[in-house]
């Protein structure tokens, strides 16, 4: 199923698929990822449930990357008690990455196109989705890694915070937002 402007899952093809969950520590909720890789096209599809005092929300989302996990398009679909909102990048004109916020999994889009060493770091100017309001606004973040499976992101609004990775890159547990289901 696919709702409005959102493509619907590739089919009939051999991808290798992976899902991930998540359990948000900010706020009530949980998030979703499946994650289809192909050897010219990575697809991110997934959904976010979150309650955040009186305001109840959900995300549905899909990031189209190529290959190289190099950003082709996004459409993120927020329903909430006033109805269903979407927004739709292309490509990041200037910016490095995609960061959908408190979504653990958006760190992998970092992590998987840069080779950063065990005390070395990098940094990116991120195309920063809020949801629920679907805000866009560029925000500069860094990244040190700690040790192997550890790392450090701090950025000037919300200052620093550690997670760790899988042998993948996606995130298991991260400082205060999100700690991995399953």
């Amino acid at each position: 199923m696919s709702g409005p402007g959102i493509p619907a899952v590739h089919s009939g093809e051999d991808v290798n698929a992976t899902t991930y969950a998540w359990r948000r520590l900010d706020l009530e909720g949980v998030t979703f990822v499946r994650l289809e890789q192909g050897d010219d096209a990575v697809r991110v599809e997934g959904h976010e449930i979150c309650v955040e005092g009186a305001e109840r929300w959900a995300a549905r989302f899909v990031i189209e990357l190529d290959g190289r996990w190099e950003h082709r398009s996004t459409v993120v679909e927020v329903t909430a008690a006033g109805g269903t909102r979407e927004l739709r990048l292309d490509g990041l004109a200037g910016r490095d990455v995609l960061d959908l916020a408190g979504n653990p999994f958006t760190n992998a889009l970092v992590l998987r196109t840069r080779d950063v060493p065990v005390g070395g770091g990098t940094e990116v100017l991120a195309a920063y989705v809020e949801t629920p309001r679907l805000t866009v606004r560029p925000v500069a973040q860094r990244y040190r890694r700690l040790a192997a499976d550890r790392w450090e992101y701090a950025d000037d609004e919300y200052g620093a915070s550690e997670f760790t990775v899988d042998a993948d890159g996606v995130v298991v547990d991260y400082q205060g937002l999100a700690t991995r289901l399953g």
